[in-house]
Order: structure tokens, then sequence, then C-alpha cells
């Protein structure tokens, strides 16, 4: 194709030469095509390594999930995968290919510019299990090229890779470039990994804190559904989670309550709870009644909207007993002050009473009435009436009463 072209060589002459363009052309297309099949298996380590970071559980797991991303796209190159506790920066895992030297996975190493270079705090230097290099740090026997990325994600370290080239498998002036965008990958995974480790240990933490907490503490959605029955009562009222859970509130309450129960909610929705709280009866399994108060609050989502109403209670049945009891001793206890005052209301009756019972027993002994006998029998009459209202209202007084409507 040359033939023709001013100053240029013809294709015969370039066969005598030695140069054969065929031979560069099928040169260049099995460049282009090892760079293509470089670049797929690039893809493919990636969106591997995507899919299993997001099942990944443990750090054994991790740790396995970057080792196999390393050795597919490094298949050739010494190797240190560290992982560390982003808060002690204590390393917690580690694997490796190559010979390493002495002691170096008792510590991440880090060179003193990727620790500008990712904006970690300068102060981690001053850490036991940190060691800040001024320069890439050489931790592998006998190569002649390394490179090293730290595992960092929203200015926290979670570890390091290190790599590391021999004369027989050097390193490419863009490994470096890939072994950061790998390392970006992993260290975002490993920060939300954590974090959804961080969000379902207070799940359950805070959970576990409303189940054994030494309270009674329901928790309703606006529509008065349970969503939360801890064991304290379940415990007290004996009936079980499963049979409460999903139900309506007003079911374990009974229903000269509600009215007053069905107000407290709604001015607690309204952000008003009663500082008093509500004190209310329920009734346990065997059908006893339990005196319980509650305090309410309202529980808002991340609009601000109230979402449900918890309730937190106390038991008071034994203190309005003790209450009822302190009554009645009480009573009793001013019974004791009024003995003195009834046995005077006793004492003029009675007087009265035996005075004219014994004249008319006598009188009547003898056969003799008179008009005035039926004015002293009225008397006695009235005497003894005074005698039984007083009796009756102190008995009255005295006698314990039912707190149950009848």
């Amino acid at each position: 194709v040359r033939d023709g072209i001013p100053g240029g060589r013809s294709l015969s002459q370039d066969m005598e030469q030695g140069y054969d363009p065929i031979n560069e052309a099928n040169e260049r297309l099995r460049n282009a095509l090892s760079k293509l099949k470089e670049a797929r298996q690039i893809q493919k380590v990636f969106m591997g390594l995507g899919k299993e970071l997001s099942f990944g559980s443990s750090q054994e797991e991790f740790l396995q999930i970057i080792v196999d991303a390393v050795e597919a796209l490094f298949p050739q190159t010494h190797y240190l995968v560290q992982l560390a506790d982003p808060k002690s920066l204590v390393p917690t895992a580690a694997e490796h290919r190559g010979p390493l030297r002495g002691g170096v996975t008792g510590k991440i190493h880090i060179s003193r510019s990727a620790v500008v270079k990712t904006r970690l705090d300068p102060s981690i230097a001053q850490s036991a299990c940190i060691e800040v290099c001024q320069k890439v740090p050489n931790i592998f026997e006998g190569i002649a090229h390394a490179i090293h990325v730290p595992l960092v994600a929203e200015n926290q370290l979670f570890g390091a890779i290190h790599l590391g080239g021999s004369e027989e498998a050097p390193l490419a002036d863009d490994d470096e470039l890939l072994l950061i965008s790998m390392a970006n990958q992993m260290a975002l995974a490993l920060r939300n990994q954590r974090l959804l480790e961080e969000t379902a240990f207070l799940k359950d933490y805070l959970e576990s804190i409303l189940e054994y907490a030494n309270a009674l503490i329901i928790v309703t959605i606006r529509y008065r559904q349970i969503l939360v029955y801890n064991r304290a009562m379940e415990s007290l009222l004996g009936f079980p989670k499963n049979q409460t859970l999903g139900t309506d509130l007003f079911m374990w309450v009974p229903q000269e309550e509600q009215e007053r129960f069905a107000k407290e909610l709604s001015r607690t929705i309204g952000e008003s709870p009663s500082h008093a709280g509500l004190e209310t009866r329920m009734r346990t399994r065997e059908g006893e009644q339990i005196h319980i108060v509650f305090h309410l609050a309202a529980l808002k989502d991340r609009e601000g909207e109230v979402e449900s109403v918890i309730l937190i209670g106390q038991d008071i049945t034994q203190i309005r007993a003790l209450e009822f009891q302190i009554i009645e001793a009480e009573k009793m206890a001013s019974l004791g002050k009024l003995a003195a005052g009834v046995v005077h209301e006793l004492n003029n009756p009675l007087t009265s009473i035996s005075v004219y019972a014994e004249f008319l027993v006598s009188k009547l002994g003898t056969g003799r009435t008179d008009p005035s006998d039926v004015e002293k029998t009225e008397k006695i009459l009235k005497g003894a009436k005074r005698i039984q209202k007083l009796t009756r209202d102190l008995v009255s007084y005295g006698k314990p009463s039912s707190e149950e409507p009848e």
C-alpha cells in the first residue's frame, strides 16, 4: 500500500530489510486483545467483588474476599492484606503471599504521604499498632518494587494492602491506580458492614433494655396496636406475648377505664401528657385486679410525626392495699380517741333507761299504774333507739367497704 507514496518505501523494500508490516499489525492486535482481556478480567473481578462484599458478614469472610480479588488482579505478586479495628487500630486479621520481614504483621505500616492523602488523623502515628514510614513501607524480602494502599473510609482506618513486585514479575505503572480503586471499594464495604453491625447491636441492645427492664413497658402505634410487651408485663398479667402483640390495647383494659385511657392517649399524641400519669386497673389471667400507673410519651419518626406511644408503668396494687390498711388503722385509732365520748354518750341514755325501768318494775309489781308511766316508757324507748343509732354508726365507720361497684 506504500507504493506510489512520495518518500515511502515499497513493500518489497520492507520485506528485503526484514520488516514485516503484517507481523507488526498482528502484534498490535494481540496487544489490544490482551489489554481487552485484562480489562474484562478487572471488570469481572470488580463486579464479583461488589457482589461478594455485599454478603460479607465477618472479618474472616471479608479478608478472604479481598485476598481472592488481589490474587485475581495481581497473580504473580507478593501481597499482605491486613484488617484492623478502626477504633483501637489493633490488627485483627491478615493473610500474605511471599517472604515477609520479621514482625511486620504486628502493626499496620503506612507511608506519611498516604496519611496525608487519605486525611487520616496524624495522631495515629502515636498508636502502638501503627508504623508511619517516610517512604513506601518495604515489608517483603528481596523485592524490586513495592506499593501499598491503606483501607480508609470517612477518615477511619480499616487496614492496608501491600504489594511487592520481583524482577520476574514487576509491578506496572497503573497497578497502583488499580489497587487504589479496589481498596476504596473494599474500605467502603468494611465501613458499611461495621455500621450494619453497630446498628444491629444497638437495635438488639435497646430491645433487651425494654425486654428486661424492671418496669412495665408497652409500646403501641397511634391506633393502640401493641408493638412491644415486655417480660415484666407478661409476668404481672400472666398473658404470653404471642397473645398480646398486634392486639388492641383496650382488650386488656376494663371498659369503665377506657374513656380515661383514650383521653390520655390523645393528650400524649398532642404532646401534652399528664405529669401525674394515668392510674388504671387491669385484670390478670386469673381475674385478679391489678392497679397500674402508666406514664406515657410520644415516639416520633424522622419527619417529626408521632409514630407510636410508649407506656412505662408501675404496679401499685400493694401500695393501694397498704393505703387502704392505713386508712382502716387510722379509723381504729380514731375509734380509740372517741371511746371516752362514746362512753359518755351511752351513759346518759342508759341512766335514764335504768332508773325508769326499775321504777316501772317496782310499780307494776304492786299492781298500780299511772298515766305518767306512758311517758316514762317512751323515754326508755327513746334512749334505747339513741344507743342503737350510735352503735350502728360506729359499725359502719369501722367496717371496711369494697371498692368494687355493686
